[in-house]
């Protein structure tokens, strides 16, 4: 489960759980890997599991007072999202209703050379967008510039060089509001920071 602990004295306040739905439900046995949690601007919780290898790639609506209202099975809706990272919730804009973001944290099968984020609506779970981040392998993060609401994704490529000093090069790319195909940036000089 997700918790929200009251920090002084520190105590748990909520937990957030989905309820097995089915009796061979395989949320039942590999729902214990949680990888993200979110809020939103009123207070719902969103959560996701990340058990690609036994298919329990699950995503979690909560409203504030823990009662679970959406699930999402990643694994055997379409499109698929396994093993999902990189989890971000975004404001309501005039041209876009509020919108949760997510990325395979598997490499992508069908163009090697881009990373794919899958944007769903807050509502329903309906996919509502699909941006291409052109020259990056993997997506590790995503967060939403509040003035502008653009996208700003970190992640990084495999490293082509034989005998690299690190096996990973970082990346960066804006995704603008109105985008849905961008190109990521080599971020130079920044051998620290190979998995941003």
């Amino acid at each position: 489960a997700a918790a929200k602990i009251q920090l002084n004295p520190h105590k748990v306040v909520k937990l957030y759980d989905g309820p097995i739905l089915l009796p061979n439900d395989n949320q039942r046995k590999y729902r214990n890997t949680l990888r993200e949690i979110e809020l939103d601007a009123v207070g719902n919780v969103y959560v996701t599991n990340a058990h690609q290898l036994n298919g329990s790639d699950i995503l979690w609506k909560f409203e504030p007072n823990g009662v679970m209202v959406l699930r999402r099975d990643l694994d055997l809706s379409d499109p698929v999202v396994r093993a999902p990272t990189g989890m971000c919730v975004t404001s309501a804009t005039l041209y876009l209703s509020a919108t949760l973001y997510l990325a395979s944290s598997l490499r992508n099968e069908a163009d090697p050379n881009s990373a794919v984020i899958y944007g769903f609506s807050t509502k329903d779970f309906n996919l509502a967008r699909t941006i291409t981040v052109r020259g990056m392998h993997h997506v590790t993060s995503i967060t939403e510039d509040p003035v502008t609401h653009s996208l700003w994704v970190t992640g990084f490529n495999l490293n082509s060089n034989p005998a690299p000093m690190m096996p990973y090069d970082p990346y960066i790319a804006e995704v603008p509001f109105w985008s849905n195909d961008v190109n990521a940036l080599y971020i130079s000089g920044a051998d620290d920071l190979a998995m941003p």
